[in-house]
């Protein structure tokens, strides 16, 4: 996840003569992360190169590039036209990072940033090559990120950033590995490090909280969940990533009606072009479906499903539309029987 609100780094102060000063640099940066986190990611782009001509060797913008690139493809699903921007940017990361290791290795945010752009590449390749076969590579490629933000954890134990990958990587991999690969207790290590992430603090404004909220939606704590989001949904009304948590809570907790009207918030934000989208509009409306379902109106729900189906998700990856087609797939074959 992955919303970097940066703070100004000692770092900066290497880049020699600042046009703008650390107050507005820290402001624009600010407006950045707010930009990506209400999926306006054109405005993010813009406002990010012009910081970058005024500061073409800070990590920390190089970084907040790849977390705009991987939100904006994620959300949209468009892995193939951004696939080549994405790829090289996790490269320019890991060069810059590089680069201040090598004036002091103990730098915490360089690691982190060295450490998250191999997470952020396996998390990529999961999507875009699959898991089954690549599985050796992909936990090579994560491993040595992990190892990386372990390297950052030791260098400033009270920075709490790392945590947030290292404890979601942790969880992931006692859900999808067997034993001895992995063990439940590693489960229950990495649901603590988030929580210690959330009670530390950390430079993504919401960042923790929502890999954790996504967590216990995993594992049915809905409530906590809930609670956990609630004030971002405060803060960032019209951010998707906030909301659908809290309707997907409801909707398992069998609050139709909370989570229909919080779905609905949803679709009546979103922008012209992201209407027009089809992929983004099918990723709500699947659980509205759902909801129909839950609610016993099956000609709705069918009749939704069906839509769906029919929409041209040309210019949409294949991977990610089959991971969000599935439950569309599964409401028709139970609403339109």
């Amino acid at each position: 996840m992955r919303f970097l609100r940066i703070c100004l780094f000692a770092s900066l102060m290497a880049l020699g003569p600042a046009n703008v000063s650390a107050q507005a640099y820290q402001s624009v940066v600010n407006d950045i992360s707010d930009l990506i986190l209400i999926h306006r990611y054109p405005e993010a782009q813009a406002r990010l190169n012009a910081l970058q001509r005024q500061y073409p060797a800070a990590t920390d913008l190089q970084f907040q590039e790849l977390v705009l690139l991987f939100t904006w493809i994620d959300d949209y699903g468009i892995a193939d036209s951004l696939n080549r921007a994405f790829r090289s940017q996790v490269d320019a990361v890991v060069t810059s990072a590089n680069r201040d290791l090598a004036r002091n290795p103990n730098d915490a945010r360089a690691l982190f940033y060295k450490g998250s752009a191999l997470a952020y590449r396996a998390l990529y390749r999961s999507y875009v090559e699959g898991i089954g076969r690549n599985i050796g590579s992909l936990l090579t490629d994560a491993s040595s990120g992990m190892a990386e933000l372990e390297k950052a954890r030791a260098a400033d134990p009270s920075f709490a950033d790392p945590l947030i990958a290292i404890g979601k990587y942790k969880h992931w991999k006692s859900k999808k590995l067997p034993w001895p690969f992995a063990t439940a207790q590693e489960g229950r290590d990495g649901i603590r490090m988030l929580e210690q992430a959330v009670r530390m603090g950390v430079l993504s404004d919401g960042g923790a909280e929502q890999t954790l909220a996504w967590i216990y939606m995993s594992e049915r704590r809905y409530d906590d969940a809930i609670a956990l989001v609630q004030p971002y949904v405060a803060k960032y009304p019209t951010s998707r990533f906030f909301l659908e948590i809290i309707a997907r809570a409801y909707q398992e907790k069998g609050d139709y009606v909370r989570a229909g009207a919080l779905f609905g918030r949803i679709m009546n934000g979103l922008s012209p072009d992201e209407r027009a989208r089809p992929f983004v509009v099918m990723k709500y409306e699947r659980w509205i479906a759902k909801l129909r379902l839950q609610q016993g109106r099956r000609d709705e729900a069918c009749e939704i499903a069906r839509r769906l189906r029919s929409l041209n998700y040309a210019g949409v990856h294949r991977d990610w539309l089959d991971r969000k087609m599935e439950e569309v797939h599964r409401i028709e074959r139970e609403a339109c029987r």
